[in-house]
């Protein structure tokens, strides 16, 4: 049974008797500070029809200025051709999925009260009033579930893991270590926040002289943590007196910070730190402060099988197992096609 038989132990306790007394019930909940996870979808460029195992293709059309040789002016012209030079990459796709059963009659009767539940006879419980609010939330917890599982694998996805969570695709920091992508070393440890602009600062130059560098088409990917440190170290520098770098300037301490990791600007570039990226990282023991990425987001690439959406999702009832199953599943790639970018990278010991 996926939802476990301590309901009355875990948040009835509260109360004395909770079947008679009739005092908690969904209306009264209070949740505590869950953040909500972000729709992937919205966030990346994710192309559908995706086959495991086809080409990414990609057309380096660069500039040509090496065509039209000479004429001897007669009948004859010269063969040429347009120039391109064509690569490709492969997706490798990952599928993942996981079955939720509900046998609505082994639940305790405290945990029915709370949700305004009564046993199951032989009805679809799918379709029944009184499942209504259990069954809302049964599917807003699965659509988390789901997203969760599209950012873990997106991000963190490594054929070579033995991690069930991440083993069948390669994600974004995979590819770029796997790319030839300009490398940047961090040193081990935590950075500082002038440590860590000095480190971008690397990368933003290594990048500048590249025929790719467009600051406008540019992001960089950083955990929250750096994002926050970084923004600590750079309010804290804009306290210090402009006549005396070493005096603080009270007026600018009790005034509102100039920096924050939702405006954050860094060379021009703005700073994408995603919660859900860290997190997702965190669960299958990646420590997402020790990297960044300078890219084009239009370098950043999701495909799927599917023909216009990521995930799977169904739910139904089974009549002879008299059981309500929630089905999950996704199959997702992710590509960086072209080895535009620079890559900081922390040895892992």
């Amino acid at each position: 049974m996926a939802f476990n038989t301590t309901f009355k132990t875990g948040i009835t306790d509260a109360v004395t008797s909770l079947t008679s007394a009739e005092k908690l019930s969904m209306q009264n909940v209070i949740y505590g500070g869950v953040s909500e996870i972000s729709e992937f979808a919205s966030k990346y460029n994710v192309l559908t029809g995706i086959r495991n195992g086809s080409k990414v293709p990609i057309i380096l059309a660069g500039n040509n200025y090496g065509a039209l040789s000479a004429s001897d002016n007669d009948c004859s012209m010269n063969e040429c051709d347009l120039g391109d030079t064509y690569s490709n990459k492969t997706w490798v796709l990952g599928a993942y999925d996981c079955r939720l059963p509900i046998c609505i009659n082994s639940f305790e009767e405290d945990f029915k009260l709370f949700w305004g539940m009564y046993s199951q006879t032989l009805e679809d419980p799918t379709i029944e009033p009184d499942k209504k609010a259990f069954l809302a939330y049964v599917n807003y917890k699965a659509q988390q579930n789901i997203q969760g599982a599209l950012w873990r694998t997106s991000h963190w996805g490594d054929t070579t893991s033995a991690n069930a969570l991440i083993s069948k695709n390669n994600g974004f920091w995979t590819e770029a270590e796997a790319g030839d992508g300009v490398k940047v070393t961090i040193p081990a440890g935590e950075q500082t926040g002038e440590q860590i602009y000095n480190l971008l600062s690397q990368a933003y130059i290594s990048a500048g002289g590249l025929d790719w560098f467009d600051e406008s088409k540019l992001v960089w990917k950083l955990s929250n943590k750096t994002a926050r440190t970084l923004v600590t170290w750079l309010n804290t520098l804009s306290d210090k007196s402009m006549y005396n770098c070493d005096c603080i300037d009270p007026t600018k301490v009790v005034a509102g910070r100039n920096f924050s990791i939702d405006n954050l600007t860094i060379f021009g570039i703005p700073v994408k730190a995603e919660r859900e990226g860290d997190e997702s990282g965190k669960v299958v023991g990646q420590n997402p402060d020790h990297r960044f990425l300078l890219i084009k987001e239009s370098n950043l690439l999701v495909g799927t099988e599917t023909q216009n959406h990521l995930d799977q999702f169904d739910i139904f009832y089974d009549k002879k197992d008299r059981k309500i199953y929630v089905d999950m599943a996704i199959e997702i790639g992710s590509a960086i096609p072209l080895d535009e970018y620079v890559l900081g990278t922390q040895a892992t010991a």
